[in-house]
Parts: structure tokens; sequence; C-alpha cells
């Protein structure tokens, strides 16, 4: 098809980490050396231990190292005293390009308040040659995902953290620093599928791949005037899928990593990927009917997302419509990773392009099922 592997990258959510601070089943292994994924062998510990020093991280012997499915090098090392860091080696070529440290030092430059201070990761040190990123590592965290789907994730998801925290980094005082720094805008992330020749076609995921393309080319029109009126008036993190966001029982109760995306954008396309995530976890609630109990019990965890948001934040009411088309969009363009892993849309896969369809093309009625929550009319 005709859309870049970054483009596929950024909009599904099960491909998009690049390091999961968890040392669970697969994703992590003791250190050994071994190939990755993206060619070449694992750095020797000896290496890390010479990054280390050469980025004055002094916390005594590495005693273990773990390894993380990704594009390239991740390592979460720990020590005979002092934290745990987890160390990135950046993509020449690929969506990491040192773009993660500076948003990280720009959002500590503007002061963020307490809320979003301590869900930002920390970069605690960078290598002289700027090839890798050292982070102190997260403790005592789940991922938004493991909660959706692993019944042994301690507690329930913290919304209303969660939209007060991204309120507060949509209110951070960003007004002209687009001006300034032009090559951190992000451009609107969908492309248009309206002109698909046949060679793209040919190359599309999977068998139920035209029945995607046909609901996707049904909202060409609002995603149009979605993609003209695109603006760069907030800094967003541009890649708030389930992976990035993790949550824990004690506070903070939520960190955002992976930064590696973020620019300058409008704050509805991060508010509505978070909400079309919600509802895409509460789907199956939704096939009983809105007025339902199980409906009721699904929308429920959006209404209090949004209403945190909203409360913090000082989003006018076409912004809110946007969100709701934004969440629309996410929930039809999760099936592109639907279509790679499974081959098929599914049952899940058809109500999500039916219920995005219908948020993107007419959002207005569709805000009604949160607004006993909101406040508004």
């Amino acid at each position: 098809m005709g859309v870049s592997d970054d483009w596929a990258a950024r909009l599904d959510p099960g491909v998009v980490s690049f390091y999961r601070l968890r040392m669970m089943g697969v994703h992590a292994t003791a250190a050994t050396r071994g190939e990755r994924a993206g060619g070449g062998a694992r750095p020797e510990t000896a290496e890390i231990r010479r990054l280390l020093s050469e980025s004055g991280i002094e916390r005594g012997e590495p005693t273990r190292i773990y390894w993380y499915t990704a594009r390239r090098p991740v390592a979460h090392v720990e020590f005979s005293a002092g934290t745990p860091v987890v160390l990135k080696w950046l993509d020449a070529a690929g969506l990491s390009s040192g773009n993660e440290s500076f948003a990280l030092r720009l959002l500590r430059g503007l002061a963020p308040p307490d809320v979003l201070a301590e869900a930002l990761p920390r970069l605690v040190g960078t290598s002289p040659t700027g090839e890798v990123q050292i982070f102190d590592y997260i403790d005592h965290v789940s991922t938004w995902a493991e909660q959706a789907t692993n019944r042994g994730a301690p507690g329930a998801p913290p919304y209303t953290a969660l939209g007060q925290v991204l309120a507060a980094l949509h209110a951070l005082p960003v007004d002209g620093m687009d001006q300034r720094y032009p090559d951190r805008r992000v451009k609107f992330p969908i492309p248009s599928l309206s002109r698909l020749t046949p060679a793209e076609f040919s190359r599309g995921y999977g068998t139920d791949f035209a029945e995607y393309v046909t609901a996707i080319q049904a909202v060409e029109e609002e995603m149009a005037l979605m993609r003209e009126t695109w603006t760069h008036h907030h800094y967003i993190h541009f890649d708030l899928h389930d992976d990035n966001v993790l949550f824990r029982d004690e506070e903070p109760s939520v960190a955002l990593i992976d930064w590696e995306a973020a620019g300058f954008g409008e704050a509805a396309y991060d508010a509505g990927t978070v909400l079309g995530q919600i509802l895409l976890h509460g789907l199956p609630g939704l096939q009983s009917g809105a007025d339902s109990p199980a409906a009721a019990k699904a929308l429920e965890p959006a209404r209090t997302f949004l209403g945190s948001y909203l409360r913090f934040s000082t989003m006018s009411d076409e912004a809110l419509l946007r969100i709701i088309q934004f969440a629309g969009v996410f929930l039809m363009m999760s099936n592109l990773g639907r279509l790679e892993k499974v081959g098929s849309l599914g049952r899940v896969g058809r109500l999500s392009l039916i219920v995005g369809r219908r948020l993107v093309q007419d959002p207005e009625p569709r805000l009604a099922l949160f607004a006993a929550r909101l406040g508004r009319q």
C-alpha cells in the first residue's frame, strides 16, 4: 500500500513502543551476546560500562542487564548501588533521531506543573557521540496495554490522572515556538487513501484490506478538512498509544514515555488518540446498544478521562468536537495493525470501523454519550 512504514508504526498500538520499561516474558532477557532484529550484535557489557562512564553515570558495578524487544538495542541495567537505568541507542535514519532529548529538555525548561513534571521520563545522560540516551528506570509500573489485557495487572487505569497530565501538557506556554523551531512541527499524520494505485493496493495487509480502504475513503472529505485545518499551537506527545502510557497504584500514578515523535501540533490529536483507545478497549460492551448497562460501563472510562481533561484545560467547543473526530480516526486506523498481524478485521475490527466512521462524520451527536459527565451542553 502507499503508506510509509513510519506512518504505519505511529498508528499501530502494537508496534509503536520502542522500549518498554518492564521485565516481562519475552520482552526482556538476561544479558547475552546475540543478534537483534535490526541486525548487528548487542553491545557487550564492557561497552555499556564505557558508555556509562563517559556519560558521567557512576552507580557502581553493573550487576545485571536486560534487553528489550526493539528495532535497536535497548538495555535495562541494574547496579550494585544506585537506581537502575535504561540505555537507548538511537536510529540514525529512523523515528529516533535525538528528538526525544530535545522534547524532554524543552518541557523541563518550560517549568511544567508538578503533575506533568512527575509524568516525564528523567533523562540522566547522553553519550559523547549522542548515539545513546540514558534514562532513570521507572519501577513498579504496568503499561496501559498490560492493564487492558492482563487480569493480573494492579488496579484500574487512573483515567482522571491521565486527563490531568495531558491537559497540563497542552496548557504549556508555547505560543510562537513552532516559528522558532519549524523543524519540530508535526504534520497531520494520516495520508489520503483516496487514490491508491493498483500496485499500492496489491501490497495491502490481509484479506479484508479492500473493506478497510473503502471505510477510510468514506471519510475522506472530513479527513481532508481536518488535514487543512491542522494547527501547531500546542506541544503534543503525538504517540500516546497504550504501550507508551505507564500506570502505577501509588503517586504519581501516570508516566508518559517515548517522546521521539513529539512536536508542535494539535492538542485534540493527543486527547483523541487516548479517547479512541479507551473506546477500542470497551467496544465489546457497545455491541448491545448505547443505552444498555454494558454500554454504560464501557463508556464510563471515556467519560472519566474526557471530563478530567476538560476540567483542567481551556479547550474550545470546536476543539472538543475535533477530539471526538480524532477518536474516530484512531478507531478506524487501528485496523491497519489488526490486518497486518491477524490478516482480517473480525467482529471487533468491523465494529471499530462503523463506530469510528460515525465519530468522524458526525461528532456532535456522539458527544451526547459523554454529556452526563462533562457538564457542557
